[in-house]
């Protein structure tokens, strides 16, 4: 499982420490951490995307945008990502209850502080993945992949292609929608075709036999489906509510 880990941090040499820390916890326990540094609040705030990350180390003291505010608009795009203050300003420290901080990194970060805190945390973070992620098969000889299913609009096949159409990609499997269809949350996907299969919370109006997906696609409710699907759709908003 490959855990994604951005740094913010304005001072260069501060972020290439932590990353180094972060490298030798890796070597030492055998991890997969991918990284990604922002030398500004600004441009982190710019790119950041709902579950892009599963831990968020942010500088509290940077420059334009600080790292609390930082984290309050953060928390409005991700409420679940776990969020590292890292800082040389105590008084702050408090302040982190207010965006749900999980905890603190001093500067100047030291290796057994920071190996105590993820030893805690990473088990915490791989039940969480683990439940939310579905695996597929990306193709006949090739690799296994990881999908977060709420990250998933529909799915589609075309030909003898299936598509995986996600809030920021599109991913080609080499695998049947019967196949797709036994590994997904059955509460929240519907198969209202033979060629697609929907995911209940991305519905945004249905006009006879058309289903519309917020971002503005529309898929075609078969006849013999249109029942199943909106007492199944009609079972979703009322778990919702």
């Amino acid at each position: 499982m490959i855990f994604n880990i951005a740094v913010v941090e304005d001072e260069e040499a501060e972020s290439d420490a932590l990353v180094s820390l972060l490298e030798r916890y890796r070597k030492e326990y055998q991890m997969s951490f991918s990284y990604k540094c922002f030398e500004n609040a600004f441009l982190f705030l710019q790119e950041f995307k709902q579950k892009q990350y599963d831990l968020v180390f942010m500088d509290i003291n940077m420059p334009g945008i600080n790292g609390l505010d930082a984290a309050k608009d953060m928390r409005k795009i991700d409420p679940d990502v776990v969020l590292f203050f890292v800082t040389d300003l105590a008084q702050y420290a408090i302040k982190g209850y207010e965006v749900e901080a999980y905890d603190f990194i001093v500067k100047p970060a030291n290796y057994s502080h920071l190996q105590l805190k993820l030893t805690r945390l990473l088990p915490f973070l791989e039940k969480k993945n683990s439940v939310r992620q579905v695996m597929f098969n990306k193709g006949k000889n090739g690799p296994i992949i990881a999908i977060d299913p709420n990250e998933i609009k529909y799915i589609e096949v075309i030909s003898h292609d299936t598509i995986v159409h996600t809030t920021h990609d599109e991913i080609h499997l080499h695998q049947s929608l019967n196949e797709i269809e036994k590994i997904l949350p059955e509460n929240s996907f519907f198969r209202c075709n033979y060629c697609y299969i929907v995911n209940l919370k991305f519905i945004s109006k249905i006009e006879k036999y058309d289903c519309y997906i917020g971002t503005g696609e529309k898929l075609q409710i078969s006849h013999p489906r249109k029942k199943n699907f909106m007492a199944a759709l009609m079972n979703y908003l009322g778990e919702k509510i």
